[in-house]
């Protein structure tokens, strides 16, 4: 019997509980390890106590047939009383150890269930927390790209509000700018007479004078200095159109001019004859006493005028010639003074537009920060909730991840007060069940005894060994049957441990991971913010270049003012010198009326039989130190035209064409160092426009 208790407690090592029909079925705890302990040590009990009854219905049955051992009272009468009452000793403690036993049983199995129970609600709590985890992970995945969304769009907005302030820096530029050209201008035509100074003051005390508005209208102070410099073009263009008329007038008449030129220099020409005649006269050896009286001394005499007068063709075509040399003056003049109103009317119409460009722009711009700003404000609202609300659900998910610790620390101490309790129930337990081996030992030796005194039934004995045998084998198959049913309870269970520990690992990971994704968030916040403060250095510097650009138109429209006041300078000779021109036409007039008013307007007619010996001059011996008397010198000119041989020189005269070419020629150049002006301020224009959209980007 012994031995039969030690085979089968070594085989049933395994915690194991009997069922309701007295079979052995696998009982596992995972929670607690000392409880696995106990429960072992309450199965190889509740294993004795089942190998025990199957010894006693084994022994009565063999292959479905009862057989009924042999009474030892048959054999031994004189035993038999003792035997009986020692049986029924045993039997009775037998039966308490078994109540005892179904007793811990019933206990070991409330124990499980409110283990089980436990473990339910706590996957149930834990399932409730895991997801409430996930919600919350959601929640705040959510709240982020929308925060992320609101900081883009911030973003763009805070640019677009940059672009407007640029542009708003950019049109005040421009206004500045154009203030400081109507002050300029202001300024010249106040000089001129066009506007009154005090207007010119005011703009120089106030550059912002010209676009301040009048009690909320519009200001017209700009189109009423270009209406006044308008109308003082017109009057002064009106005025050189009436003197270019007079000069063309005047022009028909040059040619008594020519004639009364041609009468002079003939009166002229006799009049020196005559005096070289005198002078020959009493120069010459036939003039003394002796040579007074005789008879053959030869006196000078001057000839007639053989002196060839120049044809009608030819005065004709001198007329023709110098009428088209001022009539090309003429055409130049007008020439000129076109550009020039062209010029000033293209001035005027870039003036205008840019001020109806910049007050329009001025408008818009003002609309456009204005609504900018509310934008601005409104998303500053926005993102500020959606930080609170990050910070709230963070605060939440704190809480959450604080009070599942919590709980979980309460269901620990919970479980391991739970243990101690049924740490101390079983140990009380386990000391019944040492009390119950201690009787079964002893009763076990009593069976010794009686075994020993029953040596008659070694041959059931035996039978019962064979039958014994029969049935551990047959408890062999259960016992195999059952651990294979343990393995796989126990695989299923490692299993659910495993996807447990894989979902709590997969879940740590996911919090790490949008912990990670939240830091590397803020790190790509701070490296936005740090790359704004190398965007606004980046600024500062296109303003700095900026501002040079600035002080180079300014440079720039200083020289345009110096070429354009070269300009009106030569305008002012211009005029001078056509000024002069209709006084000498109108000398000229005068002198031809005396003439033609004066009785002794006809040459006299001298006769004389001698030529005249008349020295040449050339152009270069003509010197400005005769005054105003007349010289007669015979220029290139003879070589040519035989029949005009000679010319009036006359100190004080009016400038010849070489000389208002010279002065057409620096015109000119005035006007291309103008043009050139104005292609500096043009590039000094663009390269400010290129500085701005580099500033913009």
């Amino acid at each position: 019997m012994r031995r039969l208790l030690a085979s089968t407690s070594s085989k049933h090592k395994k915690g194991r509980r009997r069922d309701d029909n007295g079979g052995v079925v696998a009982s596992r705890v995972t929670t607690d390890g000392a409880q696995d302990e106990v429960l072992e040590d309450v199965a190889v009990v509740e294993d004795a106590d089942v190998v025990t009854e199957r010894m006693r219905t084994t022994t009565t049955t063999t292959m479905g047939v009862m057989v009924s051992p042999p009474s030892p009272m048959q054999e031994y009468p004189s035993y038999s009383l003792l035997t009986e009452a020692t049986n029924e000793q045993f039997r009775t403690e037998w039966r308490e150890a078994k109540d005892a036993l179904k007793a811990l049983e019933r206990e070991r199995e409330r124990v499980q269930d409110e283990l089980n129970d436990a473990r339910r609600a706590r996957d149930l709590e834990r399932d409730m927390l895991k997801d409430e985890l996930v919600t919350s992970a959601e929640h705040l995945a959510r709240l982020k790209s929308a925060n992320k969304e609101l900081r883009g769009e911030n973003d763009k907005w805070r640019v677009a509000a940059t672009d407007a302030a640029t542009y708003a820096e950019s049109l005040e530029v421009t206004l500045h700018g154009m203030c400081d050209v109507l002050s300029q201008f202001s300024r010249r035509c106040a000089s001129l007479g066009i506007v009154e100074e005090s207007i010119a003051s005011r703009a120089d005390d106030n550059p912002g004078f010209w676009i301040e508005l009048n009690d909320g209208e519009t200001c017209e102070r700009p189109r009423a200095l270009l209406r006044a410099a308008t109308d003082a073009f017109a009057a002064s263009r009106a005025d050189y159109e009436k003197r270019i008329a007079e000069a063309q007038t005047a022009a028909i008449d040059e040619r008594f001019g020519e004639q009364f030129q041609l009468e002079m220099r003939a009166q002229v020409e006799r009049a020196i004859g005559h005096l070289e005649l005198e002078r020959a006269n009493n120069d010459s050896p036939a003039s003394t006493s002796a040579a007074a009286h005789s008879s053959g001394a030869r006196k000078l005499y001057r000839t007639p005028d053989v002196v060839a007068r120049p044809t009608s063709d030819s005065h004709h075509r001198e007329l023709e010639a110098e009428r088209r040399e001022a009539h090309e003056r003429i055409v130049a003049l007008e020439q000129e003074m076109h550009t020039l109103k062209e010029t000033t009317g293209a001035i005027e119409r870039e003036l205008r537009e840019e001020l109806d460009k910049a007050s329009s722009d001025a408008d818009s711009r003002n609309i456009v920060i204005h609504k900018l700003e509310i934008e601005l404000r409104r998303l500053e609202g926005a993102l500020q909730s959606a930080d609170d609300a990050t910070v709230q659900l963070t605060r939440e998910l704190e809480d959450v991840t604080r009070r599942a610790k919590e709980d979980a620390e309460q269901e620990r101490r919970r479980s391991a007060l739970a243990a101690r309790s049924k740490d101390a129930e079983i140990a009380d337990l386990s000391t019944r069940v040492n009390d119950s081996k201690a009787r079964v030992d002893e009763l076990n030796a009593e069976n010794k005894r009686l075994n020993d005194t029953l040596t008659q039934q070694r041959q059931l004995k035996q039978k019962l060994e064979d039958q014994v045998a029969g049935c551990e084998a047959r408890i062999e198959g259960l016992l195999q049957e059952i651990d294979a049913m343990d393995t796989a309870s126990a695989q299923a269970s490692t299993h659910v441990s495993n996807a447990m520990a894989s979902a709590s690992e997969a879940h740590q990971r996911a919090i790490s991971d949008m912990r990670a994704r939240f830091a590397e968030a803020e790190a790509y916040i701070e490296a936005l913010e740090s790359r704004e403060s190398v965007v606004e250095d980046e600024r500062n510097v296109l303003k700095r270049e900026l501002d040079k650009a600035r002080a180079r138109e300014k440079e720039l429209r200083n020289h345009l003012k110096d070429a354009e006041t070269r300009a009106h300078e030569l305008t002012t000779e211009i005029n001078a010198l056509l000024e002069q021109e209709s006084r000498r036409s109108a000398l000229l007039r005068d002198t031809e009326q005396r003439i033609i008013m004066s009785p002794r307007r006809a040459p006299p007619n001298i006769s004389s039989t001698k030529k005249l010996n008349v020295r040449e001059i050339s152009d270069g011996e003509c010197s400005d130190d005769d005054g105003d008397e007349f010289v007669v010198v015979r220029t290139s000119r003879a070589r040519t035209a035989p029949n005009s041989p000679y010319m009036i020189g006359m100190s004080g005269s009016p400038l010849s064409a070489r000389q208002l070419r010279g002065l057409q020629s620096a015109h000119s150049g005035a006007n291309s160092a103008l043009a050139l002006a104005r292609a500096e301020l043009a590039e000094a224009r663009a390269k400010r426009d290129r500085n701005v959209r580099k500033l913009e980007i």
